[in-house]
Order: C-alpha cells, then sequence, then structure tokens
C-alpha cells in the first residue's frame, strides 16, 4: 500500500465540507469503498455484518472510524492529516458492541439527530445497521450531489498516476507485439506481459486466466488485451486487439470501421459536448458501417465510462440520453468496439474479456480547449 502523502486530502475534506453545508448535510458516514478511500487514503473491506470498517465525516471536527483492531495498524499507516484520532474498536462476531459503537460514535459526534450523508455503494445491510443505531436521524443519498462531483473532476495528481498507467499500458502494448507469435507456447507469452507490468512499476493489474496454458499460438488466433493497471490505486482503461498471422476480410472491415468511428469520437470531444452526442454519433458510425458484414447490427453497450479509482465504472457515463457535458478535469474511457460476439473467437491473451470484442479502447483527458489521450499506442490494426 502506498503513503499517498502527495495526495491532497485536506482539500478533498474542505471541498466535501462545503457541498455538506450547502446541502445540509451533518455527516457523512461511507462504508469500505472507494469514496473512504478517496477521502482518508485507506479502506478496509467488507460491510456489514461481514467487517464493519465505517468512515464518519462529520461537518465539524475530526473524522472517526467504526472499526476492528486489526486494521488500526494499515489506517495508521496512511497520511495523518485527515484521519482524525478517535477509533471505536470492536471484534469479529461480536455485532453487539459493533452497533452500540456506531451509536456512540454518532452521539459523540453529535449527528444521532442530524442528516447522515451516505452512498449508492452502500449495501442494505449497512442502511439497516444506521437506520436501527440513529432512528431519529434522516439518512440521505449523496452520492449524485456531492461525491460524484468531488470525485469526478480529478486534481492533478490523480491525473498523474492515471497518465502512468497509461504510459504502462502503452509498454504493454509494444511488448505484446514482441512476444505474441505463431509457435509461442500461451503460458509463456502471458507470463512475459505479467511481467512487463511488474517491472515497469504497477501496483496490480487484470490477472491472466491460465487456461490452454500448454497450447501454441496458432495462426487466426486473436489477442483482446486489456491489461488493467493500477498505480496508487488509480487506473486507465485501454485495450488493443492482436490478429496473428492473419485477419479475415470480415475482421478488417470491423476494425476499420472500428477506426473510423473513434476518428469520428474525436472530433466532437471538447469541453461542453454531451456524453449523449457522444453516444449517439458512434452508435450511427458503427451501425452504418457495419451493414456490410452485419446487416441487423444494434450496439448493446454504452460507448465509454468515466475512469479514475479501481473499484468499477465512474461518472461521467457516456451513453444515451446522459446530457452531462464534458468538463476540464474529467477522465473517462472510450470503448470503441462492437462487443462480444462480433468476431466470434476466444480472447487467446488471459488480460481481456473472454471473448473477442475487436475495439479500441482509450482513456481521454479533457483539457481548457480540447482533450488529451493519455495512452498513445497505435489504433492502427496489427497483424503479427
Amino acid at each position: 500500500m502506498s503513503l499517498n502523502e502527495e495526495f491532497d486530502y485536506e482539500g478533498r475534506v474542505r471541498r466535501a465540507r462545503d457541498l455538506m453545508q450547502k446541502y445540509d448535510v451533518d455527516c457523512l458516514y461511507l462504508v469500505p469503498g472507494r469514496n473512504q478511500r478517496y477521502f482518508s487514503g485507506y479502506t478496509g473491506w467488507g460491510g456489514w455484518p461481514t467487517r464493519l470498517g465505517s468512515y464518519l465525516l462529520p461537518l465539524e471536527g475530526d473524522p472517526v472510524r467504526v472499526t476492528i483492531p486489526m486494521y488500526v495498524g494499515f489506517i495508521m499507516g496512511t497520511p495523518r492529516q485527515v484521519l482524525g484520532k478517535t477509533f471505536y474498536l470492536y471484534t469479529d462476531g461480536d455485532e453487539a458492541t459493533a452497533k452500540k459503537q456506531v451509536r456512540q460514535a454518532l452521539k459523540d459526534l453529535k449527528v444521532e439527530r442530524g442528516t447522515i450523508g451516505v452512498e449508492e455503494e452502500m449495501r442494505h445491510t449497512d442502511y439497516l445497521l444506521l437506520n436501527d443505531v440513529a432512528p431519529e436521524a434522516t439518512i440521505k443519498n449523496v452520492s449524485q450531489i456531492l461525491l460524484d462531483p468531488l470525485r469526478m473532476i480529478k486534481d492533478k495528481q490523480e491525473i498523474a498516476k492515471i497518465r502512468k498507467s497509461a504510459q504502462i499500458c502503452d509498454h504493454f502494448f509494444k511488448t505484446a507485439t514482441e512476444v505474441i507469435g505463431e509457435g509461442s507456447l500461451l503460458n509463456e507469452v502471458r507470463l512475459e506481459l505479467a511481467k512487463c507490468i511488474a517491472e515497469a512499476g504497477a501496483d496490480s493489474s487484470r490477472i491472466p486466466r491460465l487456461t490452454d496454458v500448454s497450447r501454441r499460438v496458432r495462426k487466426g488466433d486473436v489477442f483482446d488485451v486489456e491489461p488493467g493497471i493500477t498505480i496508487d490505486g488509480y487506473y486507465a482503461e485501454a485495450s488493443r486487439t492482436f490478429f496473428v498471422g492473419e485477419a479475415t476480410e470480415k475482421e478488417q472491415i470491423i476494425w476499420k470501421v472500428c477506426m473510423k468511428a473513434y476518428d469520428e469520437i474525436e472530433s466532437l470531444i471538447r469541453p461542453g459536448v454531451t456524453m449523449h452526442q457522444l453516444d449517439v454519433t458512434f452508435k450511427k458510425s458503427m451501425r452504418e458501417g457495419l451493414r456490410e458484414v452485419i446487416s441487423n447490427f444494434k450496439s448493446t453497450r454504452r460507448l465509454g465510462h468515466g475512469v479514475g479509482l479501481v473499484g468499477g465504472h465512474e461518472i461521467p457515463l457516456v451513453q444515451e440520453f446522459n446530457m452531462m457535458k464534458a468538463a476540464p478535469g474529467m477522465v473517462f474511457a472510450i470503448d470503441a468496439g462492437p462487443g462480444p460476439g462480433a468476431i466470434k473467437k476466444q480472447d487467446c491473451s488471459g488480460f481481456g474479456h473472454g471473448s473477442v470484442a475487436s475495439g479500441i479502447t482509450s482513456t481521454i483527458l479533457i483539457t481548457e480547449n480540447g482533450f488529451k489521450r493519455l495512452d498513445t499506442f497505435t489504433h492502427d490494426m496489427i497483424i503479427l
């Protein structure tokens, strides 16, 4: 775990409190997950009743935690300026004490009758616990009005981490062109790709599925690779597809259509463009381009999504009917592909989707005057 001392935790808390005051929220109650990590540099895992690890950020005063003794050492290793100094501890399995400690923490913060802001990622069981120990409080979902807007616009430290992830993705793709070849053992290819990630300094990556490890790469195989590189918990989403020895006429057509659709999207990306506009433009381009080889093609997924802390898709969601406008500091992935099934082959990489999606995924940073693509590896079709 990185200490992440360079992240502006105090600024994050300050901005959160400005929004808490605006929306009359007395305390944030964050369960283990990305939001908790965003504010405090550390998150446990689980949720009630598996393991309670709540982080309570009041409008005024120090934040506190309700957790188990095992987590204290990990927490104390993260930046101290935003942690607070109070722990309400219980032992695994002692549910009565856990409830008592949550109740006491809320009482000490003087918010047991106030408005407590929670997140959409909260388990229903966590909500029931909070409702049980603070029956007079107002529990309010603040993801869309507070948490998402805060985390959607990335600061320079976050952008630096995502940029580093994208650079390692580029290195991964270059390595793939060097180690994938007809006759190579699949296991050796996967190990070399995993090795290049580790040597580049990533925290983690997508773990290869080691099936058919003794099989050799054959002409006509397809490698749909999405390495999933994380740096201090942040990631860029990038994928490319590599064809071994040959590509069929259909595969070549699909790739050209993907490239054209992606280029059309890039021509639109700038502050003020809506997510809706990007998505419908992409779907129209794909539908018209693929008519020759997939007469009834219909896209079944959104064009893209925000990226940031690892753990799932973030906003903005680049999809139809989302009228949110691009703004400087947003970082999102554009996934310009037809989706699994267009090429009916198995992904051989172990770093991809299982079935070949055959597309181009790149991570985009919205700037003041336009955008910057953070991964730079070619979008051209690659036949190895």
